[in-house]
């Protein structure tokens, strides 16, 4: 089997088998560069300054004049040179756009002067390993960039959730607490008017105690006192001869009999007797019986 070097040569018998084997390590160069800068960008531990020292570390080698190549990388703020690195006049050069705001360039420099090759000094396969690599790094710094982008948003969100979580626990201890103060309002109330309906009984009962009081009074004191006076006029008409004497004395009597029937009525208004001693339901018959006999209802 042939060597890879054997195989262009005997393509291109008119290349002298020293450039073919000078054009296969350059190529091999530049493989070794781009396989090295994958495994360096799939590395997710390094920092940004951390991969830009790596990746400009490798592209001294690539190039066909490693002694006297330097390079320079530049990413947004970030920037990274190879020792030695000098500005000349023999440069190559790829810019490429991460995002609006965040541009790169990859620089190459030869520290002297060269012969001439396709792209000055520099071959054209060295252009196209220069675009590769930065085509590699704008990949890269996106991927870097939405990954960023997309964990500040995850991030965001948690932190919307945690205050509006905070918003809601806040909102809902208010309402407990609303809740708890309405129910310690709404037992006091309640308690109040508990209160009120023991004291409307209360006042009710003494009312009651107290018209019974009164009516004991009227029929018991000046009922019987009536009552006495009433004899005493009787006895008096007995010695009374005059006409005029008798007349008084009668008019006397129908007085004190008046004063008998209003004492007895006001003593059934204020409490009737019969409420106490028969019922609730005699009470009010007799209650209808007066009240059609005082307006003539009946």
């Amino acid at each position: 089997m042939l060597k890879p070097s054997q195989a262009i040569h005997a393509l291109h018998p008119q290349v002298p088998k020293n450039e073919v084997i000078h054009a296969l390590r350059e190529r091999v160069k530049e493989l070794d560069a781009l396989h090295s800068t994958v495994c360096v960008l799939q590395d997710d531990r390094l920092s940004t300054r951390e991969v830009l020292d790596r990746v400009v570390g490798l592209i001294p080698p690539a190039w066909q004049y490693p002694a006297i190549t330097a390079g320079r990388i530049t990413v947004g703020g970030a920037e990274s040179r190879s020792p030695g690195f000098a500005r000349t006049r023999w440069l190559q050069a790829c810019d490429f756009q991460v995002s609006r705001e965040i541009s790169g360039r990859i620089e190459v420099y030869y520290l002297k002067e060269m012969p001439k090759e396709a792209e000055g000094p520099f071959l054209a396969e060295e252009r196209n390993l220069i675009n590769s690599l930065a085509d590699m790094l704008r990949v890269y710094f996106e991927r870097k960039l939405a990954s960023k982008e997309l964990m500040d948003a995850h991030n965001d969100l948690e932190r919307r959730v945690r205050e509006r979580t905070a918003e809601l626990e806040k909102l809902n201890s208010a309402l407990k607490a609303e809740v708890r103060e309405r129910e310690l309002r709404q037992k006091e109330i309640l308690s109040y008017q508990e209160k009120l309906r023991g004291l409307s009984a209360e006042l009710i009962l003494t009312e009651e105690r107290e018209r019974r009081e009164i009516a004991t009074d009227l029929h018991d004191i000046i009922g019987q006192t009536l009552a006495m006076a009433k004899m005493k006029a009787g006895a008096l008409r007995a010695y009374c001869t005059a006409a005029e004497a008798s007349s008084d004395l009668k008019n006397l009597t129908g007085f004190i009999d008046e004063a008998i029937l209003a004492t007895r009525n006001l003593t059934f208004q204020l409490a009737s007797p019969i409420l106490y001693e028969l019922g609730l339901e005699s009470a009010l018959e007799r209650l209808a019986e007066d009240t059609g006999r005082r307006h003539k209802l009946v």
